[in-house]
């Protein structure tokens, strides 16, 4: 079942990227809490760039774009980027400002 839209009238540019907001369409419980179908998320470039299965999600004001990737479980959000050929996986929690881009990975329990 597909978790999330892209919102095409909602985006903003990053690096040359134009990225667009996403919203929940179903509930999805991720290690900081649960979201109700209709919640707002961060902004990502494309659908390869977290995926529609697991438990993964962008929040807030967080960013995904090239050919990055979150899944699994993983969750992204507060300010964080990530960019480039980075992946975001299994439990992985990036928050904050942080930033993982170029070929990083990002998995387990980090």
């Amino acid at each position: 079942m597909v978790k999330y839209e892209i919102l095409q009238n909602d985006h903003i540019d990053v690096a040359g990227y134009t990225v667009y907001r996403i919203r929940a369409l179903r509930p999805i419980a991720t290690r900081i809490g649960i979201l109700a179908a209709g919640e707002l998320g961060g902004y990502i470039a494309r659908v390869a760039n977290l995926s529609q299965e697991g438990e993964s999600w962008v929040f807030q004001e967080a960013r995904v774009w090239g050919s990055a990737a979150v899944y699994d479980d993983a969750i992204v959000h507060g300010h964080a980027q990530v960019w480039g050929n980075a992946s975001v996986y299994e439990r992985a929690h990036v928050f904050d400002n942080a930033m993982v881009y170029d070929d990083a990975s990002v998995r387990g329990q980090a």
